[in-house]
């Protein structure tokens, strides 16, 4: 910190920090997530089948791409949430309960049917990301 800095401390000033908020990551993922569940389930249903007609096929696989860039951002809240949590194992289980009860929503979008194993939801994912968070720490320390 430099002179300029701690002088505005010891004024009471706060520092504006750089970079987006944990709350405006949170919701450019969840825009990007959106744009893949409507390339996948309501883009297709609007301008026809992607296999019959190449713009609509170039909006749902640019819809998809764009879902994927939501991958690094929930990676990197995981990791936070991970970092500054008070309890790893309400963590755990409380992400788990998010993925069982998204789990139907997403089967009766994906496949028609409000339960399939042939295709699970992405914060299975997550959940399975963060117990090997726990155990990478566990065998480190």
């Amino acid at each position: 910190m430099n002179e300029v800095e701690m002088a505005k401390q010891r004024r009471g000033e706060k520092r504006r920090r750089k970079g987006l908020s944990v709350f405006r990551l949170k919701m450019i993922g969840a825009l990007f997530m959106a744009l893949g569940v409507a390339g996948v389930s309501v883009l297709p249903a609007m301008l026809g089948d992607p296999t019959q007609d190449m713009a609509a096929l170039t909006v749902v696989v640019a819809c998809t791409a764009a879902s994927w860039c939501a991958i690094p951002i929930y990676s990197w809240l995981l990791f936070d949430g991970y970092r500054h949590t008070g309890s790893i194992g309400k963590y755990v289980l409380r992400l788990f309960i998010v993925a069982v009860v998204s789990d139907v929503p997403y089967d009766l979008i994906m496949t028609g049917k409000p339960f399939d194993l042939s295709a699970q939801n992405s914060v299975y994912g997550l959940v399975i990301a963060l117990v090997v968070l726990m155990l990478v720490d566990w065998i480190a320390y």
